[in-house]
């Protein structure tokens, strides 16, 4: 498809051929009357000859009369296909038209973009210039990228129209009739339509009839029907138009299991259904359905998969999970995705929608919640949903903001148990995230993307991580959903005292917040609409999606590359961006900027380290509680009595350290009550939160050195592609050092805050 090629067709030519076929029908049907009047006055009895003819006229008036049903739904076919392919037409040309618009202005402000850059830094322009054209230059790119991707779909859903047009058809007239009129290309070849439509139907009747119990034979029928239609689109079709969903999974179950390709338990299906058998010949006739079929057509057959679960059929789930036939979760990073796939994410879609029920978008729970029935079939098509950043998107942060908060809330934010950790609803999350802050998303996407993160930031700790331990995978989608928001971290640590007050930045409301800067007094770096989002909310999702070594090593890996961005920004390798030039920025600045960078990483290590802090309090917390109620205890006993109670009450300490304090607590009954409250005051030996604030200043100095050193060598770097000498540059940034007081009381500061550790004012160490 060439951006200048039409969509081809005549609507107008297709609306004369209805006109003159509906003309020709109403002949038809003129005749058939006549005949049948003629027919009226004939004497059957008077003679042979006289039967022979009523006989003939019978069959001349219901041919005259099935011709004129025929010509009439083909009129109305034509007449409703050139109506379609007119709007699709428009739809065509109104997207050339605005990629010819979006081309040429993304020429024009390309030589903008660099005459601005050439004035900046001759020093006659100033630097907003430069921004603001090439803040134009990406509208023009974007828009034609959106241009471009709407005549695709425009194009495919011609060709989708034009599959449709021919399965309506089958019921009109055998295949020769229509081939020559139906084919969406040269070359392609359709069987015998009306055979294999009558074949679909036959089929979807076969399921009623299974299901309210057919005998061996009904159920042998109904395989063959379906193996017989593999490869047949217009089987497909009429099969999945007429099957009701619930008769079918009914059907299915009622099927031998080696058969149908299930295995089950004493408990029933205990293992994934299998590629073959009947499941395996319907979710291959699912996939060539959806190929033919638009995308509502495909959410809405999903939904009534979804809602139409039989309560009473047990291996319905399952059933619904090989139809679907997913394959396994992407990356977050991974991108691309088949025609297949798109399709697949639009029924999956509907799945989902038909298990929140009717009600769940309006705070209701279903059935999804109570159990984990369907848990393997929301699972399955959130996988589905998240092999297709933009079906993730349009189902995780829709244009509607109350649909959004409800839809959250629902899937992230309700306590479902999910056999597979997580994992499966954290892509899809991911995936809708990535899909909303690519370079081609448009503001409008990229602001529902930040309402989705702001609301999830909110609701995932009492939701997905009150419940669900993450598996690593899971943990990573987490980490990956939240990259591209990076900057707000030593911001919102910032925002986190010590005193337990929180401030928090404008945008709760909206579930948007302005640009994040370099620094404080300096321009924002190219970034995504960004989330507002609750500072102690975030810590918890961090916490709550770092509990393994891969998802803490996703989160330490974000910062790092939102470090390599920061700093590619400011220091380019290459050694361009001289600076208070080009760039706009001194050195002083450029050093802020920087040290900012190195703040949110630091943020995000306080945090990693707060949960270790929090369970070290606790610890200490029931240790104090146990020598206090022991101390209590050998007060009103004496002797061997009263030091066997005390001993079983610290029996029961949670910890190696509060056994040992324990222990130690009830060494004697004669000076037991005086260690209790030695122990209860913290005198005499580490606690376990003396021993946790220890690791974690141990860990700040470790952070504070990496941190300096990573921005250091990117400054020297981009001085020595300059020109400067190693002496020069090392001296130029000498300020980037752990020992600098400026720097790491920065540091420390949002570290401490993060973790929690309540140290104080760092810069009195």
């Amino acid at each position: 498809m060439a951006m200048h090629e039409p969509l081809p067709g005549n609507p107008a030519g297709i609306d004369g051929v209805a006109r003159t076929v509906g003309g020709q029908a109403a002949t038809l049907r003129g005749v058939a009357g006549r005949l049948t009047r003629l027919l009226a006055t004939l004497d059957r009895g008077r003679s042979a000859a006289g039967s022979l003819a009523a006989d003939r006229l019978t069959t001349a008036a219901d041919d005259a009369r099935a011709a004129g049903r025929l010509l009439d739904g083909t009129a109305g076919l034509l007449t409703q296909y050139s109506l379609r392919l007119a709007e699709l037409q428009r739809a065509d040309q109104e997207a050339t038209a605005q990629y010819a618009d979006a081309r040429d202005r993304r020429v024009r402000w390309a030589r903008e973009v660099q005459a601005a850059r050439a004035a900046a830094a001759a020093g006659t322009a100033p630097e907003w210039e430069v921004s603001s054209a090439q803040r134009r230059l990406d509208d023009a790119e974007a828009d034609v990228a959106r241009a471009s991707s709407t005549r695709t779909a425009v194009w495919e859903e011609h060709r989708a129209e034009i599959a449709r047009a021919v399965a309506r058809a089958t019921a009109l007239a055998d295949a020769r009739a229509v081939r020559a009129w139906a084919l969406a290309a040269p070359g392609e070849v359709v069987g015998d339509l009306a055979t294999s439509r009558q074949a679909g139907q036959e089929a979807a009747a076969a399921v009623t009839a299974v299901a309210a119990g057919g005998d061996g034979e009904t159920a042998r029928t109904l395989e063959r029907l379906l193996r017989d239609g593999t490869d047949d689109p217009v089987f497909w079709s009429s099969f999945w138009d007429t099957v009701d969903a619930e008769q079918l999974y009914r059907a299915i179950d009622a099927m031998p299991d080696d058969v149908i390709g299930l295995e089950r338990g004493f408990a029933g299906v205990v293992g994934p259904a299998a590629a073959g058998g009947v499941l395996g010949t319907l979710s291959a006739g699912l996939a060539t359905w959806a190929r033919s079929h638009s995308t509502s057509e495909r959410r809405d057959l999903g939904n009534a998969l979804g809602s139409r679960l039989p309560a009473a059929v047990a291996s319905a789930p399952t059933v619904a999970v090989a139809l679907l036939g997913v394959q396994p979760p992407r990356s977050p990073a991974e991108g691309g995705t088949s025609a297949d796939d798109r399709a697949r994410a639009d029924v999956a879609h509907g799945i989902l929608e038909g298990l929140e029920g009717p009600d769940a978008l309006a705070g209701a729970q279903t059935y999804v919640h109570r159990d984990g029935w369907t848990s393997a079939l929301a699972s399955a098509a959130l996988t589905a949903v998240s092999r297709d950043r933009a079906a993730a998107l349009e189902f995780f942060a829709p244009a509607d903001p109350d649909v959004l908060t409800a839809r959250v809330d629902h899937w992230l934010g309700s306590t479902i148990f999910w056999d597979d950790d997580g994992e499966a609803v954290t892509a899809a999350f991911a995936a809708a995230t990535m899909g909303g802050t690519e370079a081609a998303s448009s503001w409008s996407e990229q602001a529902r993307v930040a309402q989705l993160v702001s609301r999830a930031t909110t609701v995932l700790p009492a939701g997905l991580l009150q419940l669900t331990d993450l598996s690593p995978a899971a943990e990573v989608s987490v980490a990956r959903a939240y990259l591209p928001y990076f900057g707000q971290f030593s911001e919102l640590a910032d925002h986190t005292r010590a005193d337990g007050w929180v401030e928090q930045t404008p945008g709760a409301e909206t579930g948007t917040r302005p640009d994040v800067p370099l620094a404080y007094g300096l321009p924002a770096p190219p970034q995504p609409v960004q989330p507002w989002l609750d500072a102690l909310s975030l810590r918890e999702v961090v916490v709550g999606s770092s509990g393994t070594r891969e998802g803490a090593a996703a989160w330490l890996a974000d910062g790092e590359i939102y470090q390599d961005s920061i700093y590619a920004e400011l220091f380019p390798a290459d050694g361009t961006q001289e600076p208070g030039q080009a760039s706009g920025l001194s050195d002083e600045d450029k050093l802020d900027a920087g040290v900012e960078a190195m703040a949110d990483v630091a943020a995000l290590a306080g945090i990693l380290e707060f949960d270790g802090l929090r369970d070290a309090e606790i610890a200490d917390a029931r240790v104090e509680a146990a020598v206090d109620l022991g101390a209590a205890a050998i007060g009103s006993l004496s002797g061997p009595v009263g030091t066997v109670a005390a001993k079983k009450l610290f029996a029961d300490a949670v910890t190696p350290a509060a056994q040992h304090a324990a222990a130690n607590a009830v060494g004697s009954a004669t000076d037991a009550a005086a260690a209790a409250g030695a122990a209860s005051q913290g005198q005499g030996f580490m606690t376990a939160t003396d021993v946790a604030r220890h690791e974690i200043a141990a860990t700040e100095d470790r952070v504070i050195e990496q941190a300096t050193e990573r921005l250091g060598e990117a400054a020297v770097t981009w001085s020595l592609a300059r020109g400067e000498t190693p002496a020069q540059a090392e001296a130029r940034w000498s300020e980037i050092d752990p020992d600098n007081p400026e720097v790491s009381r920065a540091l420390k500061l949002v570290y401490r805050n993060s973790a929690d550790t309540r140290t104080g004012d760092p810069g009195h160490d």
